[in-house]
């Protein structure tokens, strides 16, 4: 199975893995799928809903999936 919520696609909240989070991966915790880590010391991952990096400047953190541009349209 490799479809929303397949065992092959959990991943712990936070983890130490340097990898990309495989499309489709979801927390383990949280069912969440935005995972997180920062880019000056990119340690791992984390699920930005059990683990959000209030901590951190918006540009000190990459988001995968990348986050959505937002604001006015021109």
């Amino acid at each position: 199975m490799t479809g929303p919520g397949a065992p092959s696609l959990q991943r712990y909240p936070s983890t130490s893995d340097s990898e990309l989070p495989t499309p489709g991966a979801w927390c383990s915790c949280c069912w969440g799928t935005r995972w997180w880590r920062a880019r000056a010391a990119p340690y791992g991952w984390c699920c930005g809903w059990c683990h959000p990096p209030d901590h951190l400047q918006p540009d000190q953190v990459r988001w995968e999936p990348p986050l959505e541009p937002s604001g006015p349209l021109l």
